[in-house]
């Protein structure tokens, strides 16, 4: 008997030492072994996440501890109730017994220890980071390197928990978590920055405030959309701790903005400023692109919106007169155009007219004066014929006369050329005699 509970006494003391000895490493071995529930391996994550929900080596100690105590006084156990229950007192031995098993340890028992679960969305990127570490891993937590290898995506993850001391009992005690799960959301954000207080992202005037090199002030808008990459997450959270996107879009961002075109509106007078506006929201995009990508953070683009909105209502009303001028006189030259092009047409017309009337006589001219040409070339021929034949006259005579009397004899005129009747073919009646 003697020896067992020199055993006894041993193991318990045993147990004792070495969670003292275990107690300032149960923290860092536990987060350790928490990361491994990121891990592709089945078999490490489970292990891990075992690890998390409860102290692994603390629970094999103890379970070692029982199995040896129960080993020292499993033989010895049904003795000591034969021998409880033959004396006097022997139930009420046993009842006592029972309640200091079973009672007494229940009454010294910690609070239940929850689970803590942390789920990942998949626009979300998540790093889990110890809370309590050494020295030099603290350290380590301000370098991107170390915030890529803490990352996880698309998992629930079991946060570990360590026991926090509040009294002299045992019992006294809480649960705080051993290590963080830090979230990036991911999803993009879009932001517009206008003075009228029913449009834009907030009901507040966020317009741009600048001036021109004639120092008249006015408000211009502008709209924004910005996105964070999977494999930028850590630089942003490097970069922007804490901050969500669209808090990062209206302060950073915004700032950037505003900063760009207060030095481009101000190089220029009023008229070239509203002239450039594009390029100058174009420079704008460009430079805050290539100034927030090496933190983490895409510009997606960079716009303008709303229009310019003057300080003095004067200035506007100013152009607006001088717009509507504008527009008179545009109509004006509008109208003078198109009468130009009318009476271009019309004497065009005219000129068509004319020149047909012109192209009609030409034709006629030249129909008679040809009509004329062939008239006299055949005469000439047919004189020519006669010339050549004087027989012919004298043939065509006769085949022309129809027994009629001629009414003129023309004389050849002493020449080689004959005499010749006219109106041979015309008939007359003879006079009696």
């Amino acid at each position: 008997m003697k020896i067992r509970l020199v055993l006894t006494a041993t193991l318990v003391v045993a147990y004792a030492l070495f969670n003292m000895a275990y107690g300032p490493f149960r923290t860092n071995v536990q987060a350790r072994m928490a990361t491994g529930q990121v891990s592709n391996d089945p078999a490490t994550a489970a292990l891990a996440r075992a690890a998390a929900q409860n102290d692994l080596l603390i629970t094999w100690v103890s379970g070692i501890l029982v199995a040896l105590l129960v080993l020292i006084w499993i033989t010895v156990l049904p003795t000591l109730l034969r021998l409880l229950r033959d004396n006097g007192n022997g139930k009420i031995h046993i009842i006592a017994l029972v309640v200091m098993l079973f009672v007494l340890p229940s009454l010294a028992c910690a609070p239940y220890k929850k689970d803590l679960l942390e789920e990942i969305a998949p626009n979300e990127t998540a790093f889990l980071v110890p809370l309590e570490d050494t020295k030099d891993s603290q350290a380590q937590f301000q370098s991107v390197q170390y915030l890529n290898e803490k990352k996880v995506a698309g998992k629930r993850v079991t946060i570990p928990q360590r026991d926090l001391h509040k009294g002299y009992m045992p019992w006294e005690l809480e649960y705080i978590p051993t290590m963080k799960v830090i979230k990036v959301d991911r999803t993009p954000a879009v932001r517009e920055w206008t003075k009228a207080t029913d449009s834009g992202t907030s009901a507040n005037n966020q317009a741009f405030r600048v001036e021109s090199n004639e120092s008249i002030d006015f408000w211009i808008g502008g709209v924004a959309s910005a996105s964070i990459k999977e494999e930028d997450a850590a630089t942003f959270l490097y970069n922007f701790p804490n901050k969500p996107l669209a808090q990062v879009m209206d302060s950073n961002v915004r700032n950037m903005v505003q900063k760009i075109l207060f030095n481009e509106f101000g190089i220029r007078s009023l008229d070239q400023g509203r002239q450039d506006k594009k390029v100058i929201f174009s420079y704008t995009e460009e430079q805050v692109r290539a100034a927030f990508k090496p933190l983490g953070l895409t510009i997606d683009y960079v716009g303008g919106s709303e229009g310019m909105t003057y300080a003095d209502p004067k200035i506007q009303e100013g152009i607006n007169t001088v717009f509507a001028a504008q527009l008179e006189k545009s109509r004006q030259e509008a109208l003078k155009r198109a009468q130009e092009e009318t009476n271009l047409k019309d004497i065009s017309v005219a000129e068509t007219a004319k020149r047909k009337v012109e192209l009609d006589a030409d034709a006629n001219a030249y129909r008679t004066r040809t009509e004329a040409i062939a008239s006299a070339d055949a005469l000439r021929l047919r004189g020519e014929q006669l010339d050549k034949h004087p027989s012919l006259v004298d043939f065509e005579v006769a085949q022309r006369y129809k027994g009629d009397v001629p009414e003129t004899v023309v004389d050849g005129g002493g020449g080689n050329l004959p005499g010749f009747f006219l109106n041979p073919g015309r008939r007359t009646t003879p006079v009696q005699r």
